[in-house]
């Protein structure tokens, strides 16, 4: 028997530097950089800190947090949060109303 390896691959939610990215101590470009300086395999920035914010960002936003995740060696990651589709019928549908405009 071959032993397998792992196809987990290890994320960070930016919301872990939701202090220095909300500050301005950081922006999201260093936060990429630092976590892929840790090891990361990915990131996932959450949408908390692309202006706007709840509208989707700009096509320029999203294609210079991409391109500098890849320059880093990180792919991107989205999570959904549950508490979007727990509550109520009519606040599933509005969550996941958010998720589809999100995904699009």
């Amino acid at each position: 028997m071959t032993a397998r390896t792992s196809r987990i691959k290890l994320s960070c939610n930016l919301y872990s530097f939701n202090a220095a990215l909300t500050s301005g101590e950081m922006s999201l470009e260093q936060v990429i950089d630092f976590c892929a300086g840790l090891g990361f395999a990915a990131v996932d920035p959450t949408g908390y800190y692309f202006k706007g914010y709840p509208a989707p960002a700009a096509d320029e936003e999203i294609y210079r947090v991409k391109h500098r995740a890849f320059r880093s060696g990180l792919d991107i990651t989205r999570h959904r949060g549950a508490e979007q589709f727990r509550p109520s019928r009519p606040r599933r549908a509005r969550g996941g109303g958010r998720a589809r405009d999100e995904v699009d």
